[in-house]
């Protein structure tokens, strides 16, 4: 590839040297070619001689001529012989056709040969100007240099995917898989010889395979060539043994001879996607009674709230007090007091909805969110609540049946409502509830 990349600088070099130097006088010429980096000369033919207009210092090295080279000194009187025929047999081909010639010639250095690549290229000149063609050479040296170095980063290139942590795949715009290294076949369970050839919707759960076409050509069709590891998305691939796993992959598209061709980056985070949930539930989660804890709640009557701005879906909330709680503790113990909240929290979730929301607001303080629902239904279920509870038996440590209750208010989310104020009326409710006698229902 860089052998390609750079023949083509150099030919592109060429075009926009020529251009650069039509028309120039003998001194001109010299001027400006000494500032190319390349070895360039430039000559016309007189007759049977070709004559140096004008050329560069690396020129001069690349013939390893030690006479001067002056301006209208002919090719035929500095060149070793091997050389000048050489040229002599090209350069008129040249002229007559005004086509260009690439080809290789060995310049001696004493004991040693120095192979170079030439470029004959006949210059664009106004009709009726002497015609003139520019010579330009690269070091074979150097072609080789670079061929060990790209053979070199081959090779490292070679390790580095095949020893990756991460799964690397490739795929051609048919969404063929044409690479998979050693970490992907890990991860999926393939080997490469069995998943070369294949569809990569082979990796994919079967919910995901439909839209996966319309993804790949809107990705083809975008001007970035990648997503960097910053915009890294989380997919489920899905192994050979039919198990299916979280990953995060970012992708990146090359072409390839005029072929676009995609590279996926993959990573199983099975493992930690395990430890955020557990992390998640940890945080949202009341160590004592298993329900949902205060930080759940915050947060899901924010969400609750701006769904009824947007959409107005209504919503309603119990604010619940177990009653004479502290009498309890102080009767029976906290390790009592403590069964009782894990008793009331079974008999609650028991009774409501799966979708009803009910969490430990702090010690034997509970809410629930009853989505969905307006005040007349949510007193409804308050009532039941209550009186729910009320029939539970709860058997003390030595026996003993020990009966508890509970208040609750109610009220319905409204227009003018944000979490803050929907709570404080919650809370009023409650205390209504517990002033007017305990084992009751407010709104």
């Amino acid at each position: 590839m860089k052998k390609l990349q750079l023949a083509t600088r150099l030919k592109w070099l060429i075009l926009e040297v020529e251009a650069k130097l039509m028309l120039k006088t003998p001194q001109k010429l010299q001027q400006m070619v000494e500032a190319i980096h390349a070895s360039v000369a430039v000559v016309e033919q007189h007759d049977d001689e070709f004559i140096i207009l004008a050329c560069n210092e690396r020129f001069k090295e690349m013939l390893g001529e030690t006479p001067p080279l002056t301006p209208y000194c002919s090719l035929n009187t500095i060149l070793v012989t091997s050389v000048a025929n050489t040229l002599m047999r090209f350069l008129p081909e040249v002229f007559n056709t005004d086509e260009p010639i690439e080809l290789e010639q060995a310049f001696e250095r004493g004991q040693k040969s120095k192979w170079w690549r030439l470029f004959l290229k006949p210059m664009a000149q106004p009709q009726g100007h002497q015609k003139r063609v520019m010579i330009t050479g690269i070091n074979m040296d150097d072609k080789i240099a670079i061929e060990s170095e790209i053979n070199k980063t081959g090779a490292r290139y070679s390790s580095v995917v095949k020893g990756a942590f991460d799964a690397i795949i490739t795929m051609d715009r048919y969404q063929t898989i044409n690479y998979f290294n050693r970490a992907a076949e890990i991860i999926f369970g393939y080997r490469a010889e069995e998943i070369i050839g294949k569809p990569i919707t082979s990796l994919m759960p079967i919910r995901h395979r439909d839209n996966h076409s319309q993804y790949v050509e809107e990705f083809n069709n975008e001007q970035v060539s990648s997503r960097d590891m910053g915009e890294r998305i989380q997919i489920y691939g899905l192994k050979k043994s039919g198990a299916e796993f979280a990953a995060e992959i970012s992708i990146s598209k090359i072409v390839v001879e005029g072929d676009t061709e995609f590279t996926a980056i993959i990573r199983d985070v099975s493992q930690r996607t395990q430890l955020l949930d557990e992390l998640k539930f940890k945080l949202n989660t009341d160590y004592l009674t298993g329900l949902r804890n205060r930080n759940y709640l915050d947060h899901k009557l924010i969400s609750m709230s701006n769904r009824f701005k947007r959409y107005g879906f209504r919503f309603s909330l119990l604010m619940i007090d177990l009653d004479h709680f502290k009498q309890i503790n102080d009767t029976y113990g906290h390790m009592v007091g403590d069964q009782i909240l894990k008793c009331f929290a079974d008999a609650a979730t028991g009774l409501l909805r799966e979708g009803d929301k009910i969490a430990r607001f702090g010690g034997e303080e509970f809410t629930v969110i009853l989505p969905g629902t307006e005040l007349y239904a949510a007193k409804l279920t308050a009532n039941r609540l209550c009186h729910h509870i009320s029939e539970q038996e709860f058997i003390g440590p030595n026996e003993e049946q020990i009966p508890f209750t509970i208040s609750i208010g109610v009220v319905e989310f409204e227009p003018e409502d944000d979490v803050k104020s929907i709570m404080n009326r919650a809370d009023e409710a409650l205390y209504k509830a517990k002033v007017g006698g305990r084992n009751r229902v407010s709104d």
